[in-house]
């Protein structure tokens, strides 16, 4: 083993004592390992400067090339500054430094009608002008600078984007980025302020094995209301007796809360909503989750509206859980789901078996069932359940809502999510007043995003026998503590393809500026790996090459 430290006097003790240590732990009748006849340290030592500067000159492997990235050409016209070859050329010169072309090779198949006029501006420089055939309309332009023209090496500046070409191939690609957008701080709410209202519904599986529902309640905070299936001719009914209901002048501005909207109710409800007369629907959606819905309504002025949430995305556990959690008065209820099928939704009599119940204990069962004199009724007890659910959700979201006001001066009636309420807290509370934080989009965020990884868990002991000892390691997430007390890439932006450290032009931004770079990694064949690599949406710790 090598070990790099700053020299102290206890270094080399505490390194011992740290082996001994983690050997005692180890060595419990619980790991088995292959008995070594030595162990050899070697030891070495610096100075902590010179430990930084070495630190700080990353060279790449000598198995990186320069990659061909013509892929990415620009305006799809051709790596190269031989314009005549690039189509007609238009004999009329008008200045003996401009020239024309139309009937662009590159522009046949995909059948666009382009101009280019090309302006020598120096012996190094040429500028060219694009317009559209039929309109003579100016639709670009872009600059091309040589280094060399024996090689035909020269760049092509497209507005902001540097392309680097070399005998007709596009080895590097600079992009200069300016954030448009920043995020800055907020003011605290200085009011408390959440108008809601809950909302479930019931389903049964039918005989084809899909989803229909048969009830439907919500709760505004005074009384519940509640539609059966059996008390209308359809469920197309139904749910325009619901509607009808919701999209009402007395409702306007309330938050509807739904308890998993995103990944069931809503799905029930969407095709009924977006064919409602008279509605305008605007839905954010992100990762395929609908975060909120926003709906006007009231005539063709849309003087009124609604916000349709999902619960879960603020508070991620269960309705049951939740209830418990905040103490509120009434508690989630069971019910026997599986029991309920077309022929039983007006079923009167005894309790059903435990077995239509999910996860339920036997003596839970017998206390609901002491409830009843052989009186129980699906209709009366299913729609007890919901409006109960819609209630218990109301008191848990007002109960949170009201603390997290209390703690930050945030209403989360502005914050759909769990991460938005966070970030909100951050912006508000924290966020100092002259920082604004870019706000990125596109490529680069997305190139970002990709270096970010859960946790690895890894199991270093595969079995373990009676009344042995087992240790368990756990480390909290550290990426808050490393953005907070180390370097971040934050002061300038620019994206590229390529080896930045063989282009003279930007090596000094590469050996100046912390980066994200997104690299070639030669890993070796260890027995627990550490780098994380995403491969078809599956987290994976790679050895070779990749």
């Amino acid at each position: 083993m090598y070990l790099l430290l700053y020299p102290t006097k206890f270094d080399f003790i505490n390194y011992i004592d740290y082996l001994k240590n983690k050997w005692e732990q180890l060595d419990k009748n619980s790991y088995d390992p292959n008995l070594a006849i030595a162990i050899h340290i070697n030891w070495t030592s610096t100075d902590k400067t010179n430990y930084l500067i070495k630190q700080s000159k990353i060279k790449l492997n000598s198995y990186v090339k320069l990659r061909d990235f013509s892929n990415l050409a620009p305006l799809n016209l051709p790596l190269n500054t031989k314009y005549p070859t690039w189509g007609k050329l238009v004999t009329e010169i008008v200045n003996p430094n401009t020239y024309k072309l139309i009937n662009l090779y590159s522009d046949l198949k995909r059948k666009l009608n382009r101009v280019l006029e090309v302006s020598i501006l120096s012996d190094m420089d040429r500028e060219v002008n694009i317009f559209a055939g039929d309109s003579g309309i100016k639709t670009g332009s872009f600059l091309d600078k040589f280094i060399n023209k024996t090689n035909e090496h020269f760049i092509r500046i497209v507005n902001n984007t540097t392309y680097h070409i070399k005998e007709g191939k596009l080895f590097f690609i600079y992009d200069r980025l300016f954030p448009k957008e920043f995020i800055t701080k907020l003011r605290k709410n200085k009011k408390f302020s959440l108008d809601i209202m809950t909302l479930d519904i019931e389903t049964f599986l039918n005989s084809n094995n899909k989803m229909n529902i048969y009830c439907v309640s919500f709760y505004d905070g005074t009384k519940p209301r509640s539609f059966y299936l059996t008390d209308c001719p359809s469920i197309e009914n139904l749910i325009k007796d619901l509607l009808d209901n919701i999209f009402s002048k007395i409702y306007s501005g309330k938050e509807i809360y739904i308890h998993n909207l995103s990944n069931f109710d809503l799905i029930f409800l969407y095709k009924y909503i977006i064919n409602y007369p008279n509605l305008n629907i605007t839905p954010i959606i992100k990762d395929g989750k609908f975060i909120n819905l926003e709906i006007y309504f009231g005539g063709t002025g849309y003087m009124y509206k609604v916000n349709f949430k999902d619960s879960l995305l603020l508070l991620p556990n269960s309705l049951d859980k939740l209830g418990k959690s905040f103490n509120v008065k009434n508690q989630k209820d069971i019910f026997p789901h599986k029991f309920v099928s077309k022929n039983t939704l007006n079923y009167i009599g005894n309790v059903p078996s435990i077995d239509y119940f999910i996860n339920l204990s036997e003596d839970k069962y017998n206390e609901y069932v002491s409830r009843f004199n052989n009186n129980w009724s699906l209709k009366n007890e299913v729609i007890k359940y919901c409006e109960q659910d819609c209630i218990a959700l109301y008191q848990v979201i007002n109960n949170f809502g009201s603390e997290f006001f209390k703690e930050f001066s945030v209403n989360i009636s502005t914050t759909p999510t769990l991460p938005s309420a966070t970030f909100r807290v951050y912006r508000s509370n924290f966020m100092p007043e002259n920082v604004k934080i870019p706000a990125i989009g596109g490529n680069m965020f997305v190139d970002l995003r990709n270096g970010y990884y859960g946790g690895h868990v890894d199991m270093y002991i595969p079995k373990n026998f009676d009344n042995n000892l087992v240790y368990h390691y756990d480390v909290n997430s550290l990426y808050p503590h490393v953005m907070k007390t180390c370097k971040y890439p934050t002061k300038y932006f620019a994206h590229f393809h390529g080896d930045i450290t063989k282009m003279n032009e930007y090596v000094k931004l590469f050996n100046d500026f912390v980066s994200f770079l997104r690299v070639r990694v030669k890993a070796p064949s260890i027995t627990h790996h550490l780098l994380p690599f995403k491969l078809n949406n599956t987290t994976i710790y790679a050895v070779g090459t990749w």
